[in-house]
């Protein structure tokens, strides 16, 4: 599990006793908790915080943190550790951070299922820290979906033109189709053509060409792949339309690319 980029490290729920506390202390991971019922007060670098149902809080690694039950309505939470390298980024894309690290969740007895859930998994497989990754994700959909994020971060991840370049990376050996994208987009194909054309300057089907011929160029520095092979796997329907590409786009031929590559990297470049 130490080579996975993200891996929940613990997780579990507990009905705590009037005025329990934890810290201070530190953590060596991400741990977020949630608040099922009761409060309690979390104490973190922008001071105290009074928690109740709904509500939640994270500890990043390394901090000092400390959070005590109330004395009279000790909170009920659940909680989810995770780490690896690609922590701090989807921590970060959910909106959580050491100047906020608190939230809401509208749907609480939702999010209080998919802890449950994380949690069933982790118990039942061999191999639960995977299947409970699909849980972490959900939980982190969760929060972002409730936070504040600045305006022009939530309008970058909502607008039509980032969702379909997500769409056309993640589907172009299928031979990603314009039609595909509009319909993924929910627009048609002319008002996707004057967005696409606003934001990059290229027509969708342009964009899904220099996109494929990216893609080739990663796998012939990286591979050591056949031309066909390269071209099926970058979305091109053979090396012909491949070497095409690449002759429009001003490259070298494929073969020759991949030749300037290994000369370069022989050289300490590429």
């Amino acid at each position: 599990m130490e080579s996975l980029p993200l891996t929940v490290t613990c997780c579990g729920e507990e009905a705590c006793r009037p005025s329990h506390g934890w810290g201070p202390a530190v953590r060596p991971y991400h741990l977020i908790h949630f608040v099922y019922s009761g409060q309690g007060v979390y104490y973190g670098l922008d001071g105290a915080h009074i928690l109740r149902a709904g509500q939640g809080f994270i500890i990043f690694p390394g901090e000092v943190s400390l959070y005590v039950a109330d004395a009279e309505n000790p909170w009920h939470y659940g909680w989810v550790g995770y780490s690896g390298a690609s922590a701090g980024q989807i921590t970060r894309d959910a909106g959580l951070s050491l100047a906020s690290p608190v939230f809401s969740i509208a749907r609480a007895e939702r999010t209080r299922g998919i802890l449950a859930e994380i949690c069933a998994d982790v118990a039942s497989m061999r191999a639960g820290e995977w299947s409970a990754l699909g849980g972490l994700m959900r939980l982190l959909a969760e929060i972002r979906e409730n936070t504040n994020l600045p305006e022009c971060a939530d309008d970058a991840a909502n607008s039509p033109y980032k969702k379909a370049v997500w769409f056309i990376e993640g589907n172009l050996a299928a031979g990603v189709r314009v039609a595909d994208v509009a319909q993924f987009v929910g627009l048609c194909r002319s008002q996707l053509y004057r967005v696409f054309m606003a934001e990059s300057g290229l027509s969708v089907q342009d964009w899904i060409t220099r996109a494929k011929t990216r893609r080739a160029q990663a796998l012939l520095r990286a591979t050591p792949l056949k031309l066909s092979a390269v071209a099926l796997s970058a979305g091109f329907a053979s090396a012909e339309q491949l070497c095409h590409a690449f002759r429009r786009s001003g490259l070298p031929s494929p073969s020759e690319y991949r030749r300037a590559c290994q000369d370069s990297r022989r050289e300490g470049g590429c």
